[in-house]
């Protein structure tokens, strides 16, 4: 039964009616919702909390226009189809805050039925860290720009890509330079050796194609490079260290840490030589920062002159 033109006063547990019963009800307006006000009279304030029932919303500070619509003031705009289940409208500055104790951490956490918890955004005071990422283990995060232009993407194995979405080094830029997972500065030139490349070989550019390399020769004087892995086939391109730290293939001699590196007698490979020839002054490539056997790979710190 309703109330028309009736007060609903709540005395401890008990409601009661002052005025006439009727079960046309007309003192309140559809959707309201009833709070105990002064007087511990029941009354309805739309201007706080309004329960649209036709279209299942809910509205705080207005009559929702959204699924749960916090309203402070007209903003002018008016929220995007599939991004309107939850909207917060203010016509100045807008925002809403998670606080949590010094030793705890404030959550935003993004599931769907296949991952419960696939992302997420936390801030933890007593870390000083801000985690943004993914919480699956194939997950990747892209940051764009522009129009939802990508411009960083990392990759499930914390491979990072500065306009490229899959950098197949540590940290690539267009795919076109970067950085070895050992510290090499690297470049992608096309493989024109005829064969397919070997990691730690010496290259030096090609003359038969613009932006290629080709094998280093018997005391190559123009190295340019180390070919970073195997495998890539000729007419490809393929990742070629220029600076930084490389694995280098020695010859036979092998050589200890703090040796000179030179393109020597063997081609394609490096040469411990520490004599102060300036002959071989041209065929140096840097400098050895380990021990390594013969017709093994060495690290060396490159410098092509």
């Amino acid at each position: 039964m309703t109330i028309t033109h009736s007060t609903i006063k709540a005395v401890g547990q008990k409601l009661f009616a002052i005025g006439d019963w009727n079960a046309d009800h007309t003192g309140t307006t559809i959707g309201s919702v009833l709070f105990v006000g002064a007087g511990n009279v029941i009354e309805e304030d739309n201007s706080n909390l309004f329960w649209n029932n036709v279209n299942k919303r809910l509205g705080i500070g207005a009559e929702p226009k959204y699924k749960l619509h916090v309203f402070v003031s007209d903003s002018g705009a008016t929220a995007i189809d599939g991004f309107d289940s939850i909207v917060l409208e203010r016509g100045t500055n807008a925002g809403f805050t998670f606080l949590t104790p010094d030793a705890n951490s404030g959550s935003m956490v993004f599931g769907s039925p296949s991952d419960a918890f696939g992302a997420q955004i936390r801030w933890k005071f007593a870390d000083k860290l801000m985690t943004i990422g993914t919480a699956n283990a194939d997950g990747e995060l892209s940051i764009q720009s522009a129009n939802k232009v990508e411009g960083i993407r990392i990759d499930e194995n914390q491979k990072v890509g500065i306009r490229t979405s899959t950098p197949t080094t540590q940290f690539s830029v267009l795919e076109k330079s970067g950085m070895s997972p050992i510290g090499g500065f690297m470049v992608k030139l096309t493989n024109k050796t005829g064969v397919n490349s070997v990691a730690g070989d010496i290259v030096r550019a090609s003359a038969a194609q613009a932006d290629a390399v080709s094998w280093g020769i018997i005391d190559e004087l123009h190295s340019i490079g180390v070919f970073l892995e195997s495998g890539i086939a000729d007419g490809s391109e393929a990742w070629v260290v220029v600076g930084g730290i490389a694995d280098v293939h020695m010859d036979a001699g092998g050589c200890l840490f703090g040796d000179r590196i030179i393109a020597g007698g063997t081609a394609r490979r490096g040469e411990a030589s520490n004599l102060p020839a300036v002959g071989v002054h041209f065929q140096e490539i840097g400098h050895a920062i380990e021990t390594a056997a013969g017709n093994a790979l060495a690290r060396i710190n490159l410098h092509f002159l």
